[in-house]
């Protein structure tokens, strides 16, 4: 499926999908914090500096989750979560790009897409 706006974690900021995937791209302050390898960092420069993609933070509060999935989200993951369900407004149609599991759980249940960054994905059980 074809996104409007995706959501990168850092996975898809080190394999550069901004570069790839044509789309509105953003990412939160907290996950490019995280972004600390050399290449990866000159990567994250170019993509800001080429307009490929943008670092924004959520005006609003994290958005409710179930409490088993939210013990395994680190502050990054949520402010994820929270910037694709403001972006949901905006878009007509947001993912979130990460391998992490939990996060792809979470946004599943939010009614969000996810795009597989390098790994084949979770399986979600409700």
């Amino acid at each position: 499926m074809n996104y409007d706006c995706i959501v990168d974690d850092v996975p898809a900021i080190m394999a550069r999908l901004p570069q790839a995937v044509r789309a509105r791209h953003y990412t939160t302050s907290l996950v490019a914090g995280e972004v600390r390898d050399r290449e990866s960092s000159q990567g994250l420069e170019f993509m800001l500096e080429a307009g490929l993609l943008e670092v924004r933070d959520p005006q609003a509060s994290h958005p409710r989750i179930p409490r088993r999935l939210e013990a395994r989200l680190s502050p990054a993951d949520r402010s994820l979560l929270a910037l694709a369900v403001e972006l949901a407004s905006e878009c007509g149609s947001v993912a979130i790009a990460t391998d992490d599991y939990a996060l792809q759980e979470a946004a599943v249940r939010l009614g969000l897409g996810v795009l597989k960054v390098r790994y084949r994905g979770a399986r979600v059980t409700w």
